[in-house]
């Protein structure tokens, strides 16, 4: 559902609602969902029973950080990450494969599998995705993070775009992070979800950008855009939501090339 278009002279009364209509009762599915709408349509989601709403951004900096791209006067306190926790593993496609993902349980409505993280990342044809494993220091759980980076303005960015289990684990994150973001001399780290609490963010260092914020933390760099950007998204379940829905950047086409 990510993108519509009607030929302006048909003249047809519906008819994109009626293209809906035809897809959910001829195409099987579990779910329908869209990330990245336009900011007219949230209502009419809601009205046919989607759930819809709006991921948030977070951004976080560390010790090191030379800011080129992020507001760099006296006036602007950047967020920088806490330095707890653990290293994070980088883990090349074998070793992903063989992962025993039971430690990557968690209560996640929208399952991924070690196999999408190898097809959707490691084996993209643009970009350069790296996956990394978080081990929980306290229990035999782990989580999977994808990033990988942007430049504009002679900086280099980090963008987190993909998370798989526990958020909780991401409690433990700090050390890690930092550790990336300092070997890769990156400016900043964001990151967009939905369904994570923005306590944990927080917890380890991450500011959220919302409407009200006067730092700028850019979306886009293909062409780099220098404004805060929003992305929404609907979402309906043919069952009823027996856990919780996370939703992030690479999910649907919001983390794709437009450059080329």
């Amino acid at each position: 559902l990510a993108l519509w278009k009607i030929k302006d002279n048909l003249g047809i009364p519906g008819l994109g609602l009626k293209m809906l209509g035809f897809l959910q009762e001829n195409i099987d599915h579990v779910a329908i969902a869209v990330n990245g709408i336009n900011s007219k349509l949230p209502p009419m989601f809601k009205a046919l029973g989607y759930l819809s709403g709006e991921l948030s951004h977070f951004y976080t900096t560390h010790k090191n950080s030379k800011f080129k791209i992020l507001d760099k006067s006296n006036k602007v306190e950047h967020p920088k990450c806490t330095d707890t926790g653990n290293k994070w593993i980088n883990l090349n496609e074998k070793e992903i494969r063989n992962l025993d993902q039971s430690i990557l349980n968690s209560d996640m409505y929208i399952k991924k599998s070690t196999k999408y993280f190898i097809n959707r990342y490691l084996n993209h044809p643009f970009y350069k995705y790296y996956v990394y494993l978080n081990q929980s220091p306290i229990s035999n759980k782990a989580s999977l993070i994808c990033l990988r980076f942007d430049s504009a303005k002679g900086s280099k960015v980090m963008r987190i775009v993909d998370y798989l289990g526990d958020p909780e684990i991401l409690r433990h994150a700090g050390k890690g992070l930092n550790m990336i973001m300092n070997n890769n001399e990156v400016e900043y780290a964001d990151f967009w979800s939905y369904g994570i609490d923005p306590e944990i963010m927080e917890s380890i260092g991450f500011k959220l950008i919302n409407k009200s914020s006067k730092i700028v933390v850019p979306n886009y760099f293909e062409p780099f855009v220098e404004s805060n950007a929003s992305i929404l998204f609907a979402f309906k379940s043919k069952k009823k939501l027996n856990h919780k829905l996370f939703i992030f950047k690479a999910d649907g086409d919001q983390d794709r090339p437009n450059l080329l």
